[in-house]
């Protein structure tokens, strides 16, 4: 909280530097819950999105400065045909990154370049080098403190 004394030593018309925005998809309550505390102590905004859909919606609407991204997310069946199967692997946040990754989502959306950290309770080493072909900034395995994450996050944040 600033004090009344930095108010006013504010330049007229000056800006309030703008909060960074993060978008949280994870469907599992307390692993979002921890994640959104610990980002929120950092000064960032955090965005949930529990599902496919909810992720697809707001990385097309909201331009995120990062994405911390669960791989095992529940989908249903015109989800995944929205997402366009991929035989190698039915895991949902793969295909969301995939997507981040080519940049399909639109103009006002996210970026393709956005930092994306997964975090996954996957351990098969074929699926991890999956993951890294579609350059996330980095991959924890669950269980993995919340504290960590939010730390990675906020340094990857600063480095731009």
């Amino acid at each position: 909280m600033r004090s009344s004394l930095e108010r006013s030593e504010q330049a007229p018309g000056a800006k309030t530097p703008q909060r960074r925005r993060v978008l949280v998809v994870e469907d599992e309550e307390i692993a979002y819950e921890g994640l959104c505390v610990e980002l929120g102590h950092r000064d960032l905004v955090v965005d949930v999105a529990r599902s496919v859909d909810g992720a697809m919606a707001r990385l097309a609407d909201t331009p995120y400065d990062a994405v911390i991204l669960d791989i095992m997310l529940p989908a249903t069946i015109d989800q995944v045909r929205a997402l366009k199967p991929d035989p190698e692997t039915d895991h949902q946040g793969i295909r969301i990154l995939r997507d981040i990754r080519r940049g399909e989502h639109g103009p006002g959306g996210t970026g393709a370049n956005v930092p994306v950290v997964i975090v996954t309770a996957i351990t098969d080493a074929r699926l991890h080098e999956r993951m890294r072909e579609l350059r996330p900034e980095t991959i924890f395995t669950k269980p993995v403190a919340a504290e960590e994450v939010a730390e990675t996050v906020k340094l990857l944040l600063s480095e731009d």
